[in-house]
Parts: C-alpha cells; sequence; structure tokens
C-alpha cells in the first residue's frame, strides 16, 4: 500500500509538472518583485503622492495586472533595449540627455551615462555588456556633428565613440559583429567592425535612395537595406541586398510604398512605410506593407497602412504582424505625419491573407512588445499603454491605467 501510495503521489506531481510546464520561465537568479512574468512600461510626465515623477512601471504580463514594485528613475524615461541576456535594460531620458542603466532582476536602476545629446536609436551587443548609441547632434571639434557612442554597463561610462556624420539609426547584425549606421541627408551607409571599432563606408550613389535602415538575414551573409524614397525627401522607395562579405550592393528592387522598417520571416521580408504623394489616389491611407520574396527580389503584394513614419514592428504568436507609425521630421525639410485622423497609426497585417486592419485613432505609436505564449500585444498608443487582442485585433476587454506618460515597453522575462 504504502509503495502503492508513494507511486500516486509521484504520478501526480510529475502531472502538475507537466502543466506547469506552458508558463514563461524566470529570469535566473532572484527577482526583487518576485514575479517571472514582467514587462517595464517607461513612464513620465506624472506626479503622485504615492509615486514618483518618473519610473520604469512593472506590469505581469501573464494577468494583464500592475505591479506596485517599479524601477524608479529621474527625468523623462523613453526609449528603451533589452539586452540579449534580459539582465539589463538600457533607458534614454528625454529630459536630460542621460542613459539609466538599470538591473532588471534587482528591478533599480544601477547608474547613469550621460549624452552629447538625443539619441533615437541604441542597440546592445551579445555580449550583454557594450551597447552602441547613435547621437547626430553630437559636437565634433572640427568635424561635422554626429557620433556613435560605445557605453560599457560594467564601468557604467562611455568606453569610446565612433565618429560618423548626422549618425541617426542603427542597424546590427545577429552575431553583433557588424554594425549598419544611417547617416541623415546621406545614401551612404557606415559599417563599424565592432571587434575594433574600425569603419569601412558602403557608396549608395545611385543605388540607395535616402536609407533608414536594414534586415539582416539569419546568417547575417545578407542585409536588405531600405531606401525610404519620397517620405524621407527622396525619388524612390526601395528594398538592395547589400552583400556582408564584400559589402556590395545589388539590384534595388524598387516598391510602390515607403521603406522605413522591415521583418524578415523565411526569405518573406515585410516592408512598411509611407508613400504620401507616390500613392495613386488622393484618399488616405498613404501607407503601404509590401511583401518582397528575397529568393527572387520580387513583389507578392502591397496593402493599404496606416501613414506616418513606421518603425514599431511585430509578429505575433499567431501570423499577425502589428505595424506603428509616428511623426518624424528630415534634416532635408521633409515631413512624415501620421494623420490620426479618420483612422489611427497602428495597422494590423495578416501574413496568412495578405489583409490588413487599422486602428481606430488612438494618437501615435511609440512602443510595442508582442507577448509570448499568448494571442495579446503591448501597444503604447498616444501616450498610454494599451492591450490588443491578437485574435479580434482590437482592444481586449481588461485594460491597465498607467498614470502618466507610457512611452516604450519591453518584455523583460520569456
Amino acid at each position: 500500500m504504502k509503495r502503492a501510495a508513494s507511486a500516486l503521489l509521484s504520478l501526480l506531481v510529475l502531472m502538475l509538472l507537466a502543466g506547469c510546464a506552458s508558463t514563461p520561465a524566470a529570469n535566473p537568479g532572484p527577482v526583487t518583485s518576485g514575479v517571472p512574468t514582467r514587462a517595464f512600461v517607461s513612464n513620465a510626465g506624472f506626479s503622485s503622492p504615492n509615486l514618483p515623477a518618473s519610473a520604469l512601471r512593472i506590469v505581469n504580463f501573464h494577468n494583464d495586472t500592475l505591479l506596485a514594485n517599479q524601477v524608479t528613475l529621474v527625468g523623462n524615461p523613453q526609449l528603451m533595449a533589452l539586452s540579449p541576456n534580459r539582465a539589463t535594460s538600457l533607458v534614454f531620458d528625454a529630459g536630460v540627455n542621460e542613459l539609466s542603466i538599470v538591473d532588471n532582476n534587482g528591478e533599480i536602476q544601477g547608474g547613469t551615462v550621460n549624452l552629447p545629446d538625443a539619441t533615437e536609436s541604441m542597440v546592445i551587443l551579445p555580449d550583454s555588456v557594450t551597447a552602441y548609441v547613435a547621437v547626430p547632434n553630437a559636437p565634433v571639434s572640427g568635424q561635422p556633428a554626429g557620433v556613435v557612442e560605445i557605453v560599457n554597463f560594467t564601468s557604467l561610462a562611455i568606453s569610446g565613440h565612433v565618429n560618423v556624420p548626422n549618425a541617426r539609426r542603427l542597424a546590427l547584425s545577429h552575431n553583433g559583429k557588424k554594425l549598419l549606421v544611417f547617416s541623415d541627408g546621406s545614401n551612404d551607409i557606415t559599417v563599424i567592425n565592432t571587434a575594433d571599432n574600425t569603419t569601412t563606408t558602403v557608396t549608395g550613389g545611385g543605388v540607395l535612395d535616402q536609407p533608414v535602415g536594414a534586415v539582416f538575414t539569419s546568417d547575417d551573409s545578407i542585409a536588405f537595406v531600405l531606401s525610404c524614397g519620397p517620405e524621407c525627401g527622396g525619388a524612390a522607395a526601395s528594398v538592395t541586398p547589400l552583400t556582408m562579405a564584400g559589402q556590395t550592393l545589388g539590384v534595388p528592387l524598387l516598391l510602390p510604398g515607403g521603406a522605413t522598417v522591415g521583418f524578415l520571416n523565411g526569405s518573406t521580408l515585410y516592408v512598411a512605410g509611407s508613400c504620401g504623394a507616390a500613392c495613386p489616389g488622393t484618399t488616405p491611407p498613404f501607407g503601404r506593407l509590401t511583401v518582397v520574396n528575397t529568393s527572387g527580389m520580387s513583389i507578392s503584394a502591397t496593402v493599404p497602412i496606416s501613414d506616418g513614419y513606421h518603425d514599431r514592428m511585430e509578429m505575433t504568436g499567431n501570423n499577425k504582424l502589428y505595424i506603428g507609425a509616428r511623426n518624424a521630421a528630415f534634416s532635408n525639410g521633409s515631413t512624415s505625419t501620421c494623420s490620426n485622423a479618420t483612422q489611427g497609426c497602428l495597422s494590423m497585417f495578416n501574413i496568412s491573407g495578405n489583409t490588413a486592419v487599422i486602428s481606430a485613432p488612438q494618437g501615435v505609436v511609440t512602443g510595442m512588445a508582442a507577448i509570448t505564449g499568448r494571442n495579446v500585444v503591448y501597444v503604447c498608443v498616444g501616450g498610454e499603454l494599451v492591450i490588443y487582442d491578437t485574435t479580434t485585433d482590437a482592444p481586449q476587454a481588461i485594460q491597465i491605467d498607467i498614470v502618466g506618460q507610457a512611452y516604450d515597453v519591453k518584455q523583460i522575462d520569456q
């Protein structure tokens, strides 16, 4: 009887463990709040007797609840980057041009690093201790403004910099060995070798047209360069393969829409952008999602999406692409604006049927995170955190009220 009871108990334990297998795993080491399923939301612009003026609010994404714990910061926290090992968050403070280095498990600011000016693009290497930050208006003695700062999380300091005039946007290879730098008003690309921070230049004249980003293949052999075109004051939007071995550009594939952000799924590249006056007709929407077959560099489909400058794209677990747009101004005087009038700045593209839905007007999209293991996406739109149900492409019934300005969101735990 005792053996039978012991066997039954063991079986029940195994069944319990199997039932818990779908619960997202925690980061290694203790987490201060004790919650292993956290998302951080950068939050500024409010004051409360019980809360500091700015912080990273912590959400339990398992059940969509706001925790009492938070990461206290100062200023105006906005853009965030998450280290590959998920141990550190890098947060840009737009109020004082400062970076906060956050210990994710300790849920505390570990230190700050001052920048010479504002940034809108930063990446973290696979070592999870080194970040590159583009600062387009950083003053450089005797040279045009613009640097890429190198930040070390261990020393909590800028460990070096690479002078790149007007450096605004970055694209990092998966292995972290090559960093592409895109500068305002230039058709050239600066390539930084992160092993020694030496640079080479890919000359894009006659091929590229206002390039603003790139998407690497999984083996990092090719980067598909996105030329913004008319949206950024150029002539034609396109996607151009850049072979990294010799840093040679291929033939550009002209797009009927814009090209500012992309997502590569196998051999299919999804590219979003606004076409403005280049769009047929005079009735919005003036954004386009273009489906590109990279094997033959051909267009499979083009679907209308919201207007504005698209720089957020998330793939969900049920084959949806959520695409966010905001307002942007360029050094040549061009602007790209999300009208947010009859339609909003968030688009939901169903890759199974090549169809898209555009949200109701809510404001510009500044942050987005597709939650692992659930059919929901956290979206920072119009200063609010809105939780979308990806099966209906509409806000779900349960929402979280974050007092103040919700700007960016990252899923910290898996």
